[in-house]
């Protein structure tokens, strides 16, 4: 029994050591893993014997140990063996003696590896350098076989060292490549044979300790026995640097044969047998495996989806592993046959990690934000919202066929492109049905968006008014010469939404481009900057009405000299464009400055002031809420021909029409007469209040329709319910109060907290008076009689910012 015993343990301990030995060369991603697990520093590289004080409270990293140091002691003299047989048996010449002697050396290193003694390590380490300078030199002064003893002892013993407390496993695999490849370049001008021996170390692809000693053992120990001609060792080393291709020739025969079975029986079971399950170091894809494994996902999803995880996270096949995941993504988009189909594939294919591939990542997640957000349309709270949140979705799809359009890769168009056809057809009649349902319903559309900037893709009729402005930009910009145009005005007053409705205003011989100076301000140098406005530049080209592709910059030149490759490229964009009149857009001007004190250089101005000096053809239109007397001295110096024009309130009908004709189909009968006039009122026709305070009535008018059960055609909002409404919009409004009050020195919101309290202005508060008009905050009336009040009747501009001072 005790023998049995023996037995069944010697071969448990074998056959551990022999799954180390597999595991450290065929699998070391999990071997990696492993080895954390049984000590959280252990890498595959290290000398487990350097952390011998743990052995007593870890006897797995004990055990490891000891198993290692038995493999590379062991292991390399049971392959010697045969091998130097086999070369003795068919060459007649194998020199046993030398071979022994490296062993010696080999065996004396691993006895002092396991010491892991830091004076050693620093003693051997001086020694294997003076040894090798002795034994370079002694290559001209010694005969051949004393060269050979002196390198196989010293050799030998280093390297054992170096497996264990020298250099190979303590600073890596990095630095044994690097020495072997010094090694080869020395030798190579000394001895051929030897060269060749130190070749096929570099070769072996050592990727752990345990790899590095077996390899080194075997190597060396068959190695310095050779004594034949320096070719035989050649042709040996050639054809120890073509296994891996010979080995990777079987795998691609063993994952052919694999799909040919996997298409006449379930592919999901055989996931289990790919070649990659059992070497892990394949490094170049095998064929087949992509699709075997889309293949398999429509069988067994969870093992598919395991295969895939095993790919990226355990070798290196991650190019596979997305080819299979835009495969089964194809696969779920095309087979969408309902709207509700088309909700869920964002859901099905949660699990998949953006991007997916190189040529599709940006296809399939477009495809799956749409589903996204037809899910969200389809559990909308309200069938209106559902309808507008589709209508949106409906927009971005068609954004997406637009750049399949342009898309170089036709078979990727034409595949994606059939796809968007199809959830186009879906999605259009989905809507179209929930349209019908919204104007029979009793809930009143929520139709208002306050606080973002409009898109006119997605929201042609909701802007209103401002043609006066957008005369006056195109009237100026086709002067010759134009000058610069400042559109400025307070926060939310419409600045940004109306640039980018400009194109669709004015006529086609004017190219409106906008860049969002916000968003280029991100750059930290003046490439960076560069890059963002040319980018941009090329987006806002490609929008409708224009739909202009234009050139791309010259990167290289970008590079070198951001600003001036920007002004060769906008003379490019004149000659591909020809008889066109730009007008470059830059929206939160401001940010400029901000640029320009983070690089030190007003690079930015002198290529702005080129544009206006020297490129007629291209107008600049700044936009913000600053004019040029509040930016710092040198803007005024570099700006100095430009014509300001003020982004205000709306004029009293645009802004009736904003409340009750947003859109088309939208019933004005829902407030009454003198409701719409309290409106106009509280709000001095301020375009975001005016939105604000309309969508907090919608809001009311609704859950009075909830909860008392009214009929909508006869729920009218009355002006009681605005005056209701207005502590619900200061408070939604908060943060557009706080924008207007952080504009304000102490002493303007001093005099706005007095004024709102009753007080008369005192005769020094003139100034004050004075800029708070100009940033239209107050409003001064005209004085009649010589003794009236200095200031006139003074009051605020909008009686909801009163309000707000108020609660303040």
């Amino acid at each position: 029994m005790t023998q049995s015993i023996f037995i069944s343990n010697v071969q448990t301990y074998l056959s551990e050591c022999i799954r180390i030995l597999y595991s450290s060369y065929f699998q070391p991603y999990s071997f990696q893993n492993w080895l954390a697990e049984i000590h959280p520093e252990l890498k595959p590289k290290d000398n487990p014997f350097k952390y011998q004080a743990d052995f007593a409270n870890n006897p797995p990293l004990k055990k490891y140990a000891e198993q290692v140091w038995w493999i590379t002691a062991v292991v390399p003299l049971i392959v010697v063996v045969p091998i130097g047989l086999l070369i003795q048996t068919t060459l007649g010449n194998f020199n046993w003696v030398l071979s022994l002697l490296f062993f010696v050396g080999w065996w004396i290193g691993l006895g002092l590896a396991r010491s892991e003694n830091q004076r050693l390590e620093t003693w051997f380490k001086g020694l294997f350098v003076f040894v090798l300078a002795i034994l370079i030199v002694a290559q001209f002064l010694v005969p051949s076989e004393v060269q050979v003893i002196g390198w196989g002892a010293a050799l030998g013993i280093a390297w054992g060292v170096a497996w264990g407390i020298g250099w190979g496993m303590i600073l890596g695999v990095a630095l044994v490549l690097i020495l072997g490849i010094i090694f080869v370049l020395l030798l190579s001008l000394i001895k051929w044979r030897l060269a060749w021996r130190v070749g096929w170390i570099v070769a072996s692809g050592a990727t752990s300790g345990v790899v590095l000693g077996f390899a080194l053992g075997v190597l060396f120990g068959v190695g310095w026995g050779v004594d034949s001609d320096p070719k035989l060792v050649e042709c040996l080393g050639i054809l120890f640097l073509l296994v891996p291709v010979i080995v990777w020739f079987v795998e691609v025969i063993w994952m052919s044969v694999l799909f040919l079975i996997s298409l006449r029986t379930d592919a999901a079971s055989l996931l289990l047998y790919l070649p990659v399950r059992f070497d892990q170091r394949i490094i170049i894809p095998l064929p087949f495996m992509a699709q075997m494994i889309a293949n398999a996902y429509l069988q067994n999803q969870a093992i598919a989806r395991e295969t895939i995880d095993y790919l990226i996270n355990s070798t290196s096949q991650q190019r596979v592993a997305a080819d299979a995941i835009a495969t089964i993504a194809l696969h779920s988009l095309k087979k969408c046959e309902t709207i509700d189909d088309i909700a869920k594939v964002a859901n099905q294919l949660d699990w998949t990690p953006l991007p997916i591939s190189q040529d599709k990542n940006w296809v399939v997640p477009s495809f799956l934000d749409v589903s996204q957000n037809v899910n969200s349309a389809i559990h909308a709270s309200s069938t209106y919202r559902g309808y507008q949140t589709l209508q949106d979705s409906i927009c971005n799809l068609r954004e997406v066929t637009d750049k399949l359009a342009r898309e170089r890769n036709s078979r990727l168009a034409a595949t994606f492109g059939s796809i968007a056809e199809r959830w186009l057809e879906l999605m259009t009649a989905r809507k179209d049905e929930w349209r019908k349902e919204t104007i029979e319903s009793e809930e009143i559309r929520q139709v208002y968006i306050p606080g973002s900037a409009l898109d006119p893709d997605k929201a042609q009729e909701r802007f209103k008014g401002r043609h006066k402005i957008f005369q006056e930009i195109e009237t100026i910009a086709l002067l010759d010469p134009p000058p610069a145009l400042l559109l400025y005005g307070g926060r939310r007053t419409g600045k940004t939404s109306a640039l980018k409705y400009l194109p669709r205003r004015v006529g086609a011989n004017l190219i409106p481009l906008l860049i969002d100076i916000q968003g280029a301000a991100a750059a930290t140098t003046l490439t960076g900057l560069a890059e963002q406005i040319a980018k941009q530049i090329v987006q806002s080209a490609k929008r409708l009405p224009r739909r202009l592709n234009l050139p791309e910059p010259n990167q290289r030149k970008l590079e070198k000299e951001p600003f001036l490759a920007l002004q060769d490229w906008l003379l490019q964009i004149e000659r591909v464009v020809p008889n066109k009149r730009f007008l470059l857009c830059l929206d939160e001007y401001e940010r400029l400055s901000e640029i320009i004190e983070a690089t030190g250089t007003k690079a930015p101005l002198n290529f702005l002031r080129h544009i206006l000096q020297h490129m007629p053809a291209w107008t600049l239109l700044f936009s913000g809420s600053h004019e040029l007397s509040e930016q710092p001295p040198y803007w005024s110096d570099y700006l100095i021909n430009t014509r300001a024009l003020r982004m205000t309130f709306l004029e009293e009908s645009e802004a009736r029409d904003l409340i009750l004709r947003p859109v088309k189909d939208f019933s004005h009968t829902i407030y009454e007469n003198d409701a719409v006039d309290e409106i106009i009122k509280v709000t001095h026709c301020q375009p975001y209040l005016v939105q604000l305070v309309c969508f907090e009535l919608i809001e009311r008018l609704n859950e009075i329709i909830k909860k008392e059960k009214r009929v909508r055609g006869i729920t009218r909002a009355s002006l009681e319910d605005v005056k209701a409404v207005i502590p619900v919009v200061i408070e939604r409004g908060d943060q557009y109060f706080r924008e207007q009050w952080s504009r304000f020195t102490d002493e303007e919101k001093n005099f706005l907290y007095r004024l709102s309290d009753g007080e008369k202005p005192k005769r020094e508060d003139k100034l004050i008076v004075r800029s708070l008009v100009r940033k239209e905050v107050l409003k001064q009336e005209a004085v009649f009689g010589i003794n009236t009040d200095l200031f006139g009747k003074l009051s605020f501009n909008v009686p909801l910012f009163r309000k707000y001072v108020e609660m303040s």
